[in-house]
């Protein structure tokens, strides 16, 4: 199989070092146990808030304490840069299960999770990716400062996480092998998003995509399972009805309460027909 670039052997590599530290960490204090649970947590957060809504969708606004919020524990996830994440993502939902949707379902479960990642993007998919404007986020500073230096501030993230996990005596051979296990976590629960959230569960907005609504997903990915809606409504800040019971959306809720976020949109249309909602854009700002 011909790689697509470094990272496809760096993914190898951290799967493998992640299975083998299954069997090698031993004594491993609760401590970090938890530790690790609190930056997954705030990672996938920062994927689900900052990344994927803030960046992808402008869907609302956010502060610059905010955004850098979002930048160090996104980093931390490592997923790329934000700007490389919402490129890609913008080209998705632009080419939704069609050629050039560079984690295309149709070409597979595992392509759609990971595949995408290890193999060479096709002609399509390379030129659809070029040409998705992302001029907006291009013009923030901050963003621009992660694009160039992610390497840099990932490497000094990962350093400064030993470091602290160090402060109770934690072995080395565990806070290695648990930062990577915690990493590889976090990157198959928002892969899923790809490849299980196309296949598994119910279609309540628009059966003409294989998007679909699955609640166990929305506790996994802190609450981005509700994916036909977010396929349907992809303005909405809150991905997912307001009754569902949705983490990220609670989050921002918060941020917003503290006016580190502003001009949240969200759909306004309940009273339309399931098999009529996907065809409008009717949205409201709440500021």
């Amino acid at each position: 199989m011909k790689l697509k670039n470094n990272t496809s052997i760096i993914i190898i590599l951290i799967h493998i070092i992640a299975i083998i530290g299954i069997f090698i960490i031993t004594n491993i204090s609760i401590i970090t146990i938890i530790f690790q649970f609190i930056l997954s947590v705030l990672s996938g957060l920062s994927i689900t808030g900052g990344y994927h809504r803030l960046w992808a969708h402008n869907t609302y606004k956010a502060n610059s304490l905010l955004e850098i919020f979002y930048l160090i524990f996104g980093t931390m996830a490592t997923e790329g840069s934000a700007i490389l994440w919402a490129k890609e993502h913008r080209t998705h939902h632009r080419n939704e299960e069609k050629p050039g949707d560079p984690y295309n379902i149709n070409k597979g479960f595992f392509h759609a999770h990971i595949g995408w990642l290890l193999v060479p993007s096709d002609k399509i998919e390379i030129e659809e990716i070029s040409k998705t404007d992302v001029s907006d986020l291009e013009n923030n500073k901050l963003l621009l400062f992660q694009d160039k230096y992610y390497i840099m501030i990932w490497i000094n993230l990962f350093i400064f996480t030993c470091f602290i996990m160090k402060l109770w005596n934690e072995s080395i051979i565990n806070i290695i092998f648990s930062n990577i296990i915690r990493i590889v976590i976090v990157l198959n629960i928002t892969w899923c998003i790809n490849s299980v959230a196309h296949t598994i569960g119910e279609k309540s907005y628009n059966n003409n995509i294989k998007a679909a609504d699955n609640s166990l997903l929305g506790i996994l990915t802190l609450g981005e399972g509700w994916h036909n809606y977010h396929h349907s409504y992809p303005k909405d800040y809150r991905a997912s009805e307001k009754d569902k019971r949705n983490f990220t959306t609670f989050f921002i809720n918060l941020t917003k309460r503290y006016n580190l976020s502003y001009n949240h949109y969200y759909n306004d249309n309940n009273n339309i027909p399931n098999n009529e909602r996907f065809n409008t854009t009717f949205y409201k700002i709440l500021k």
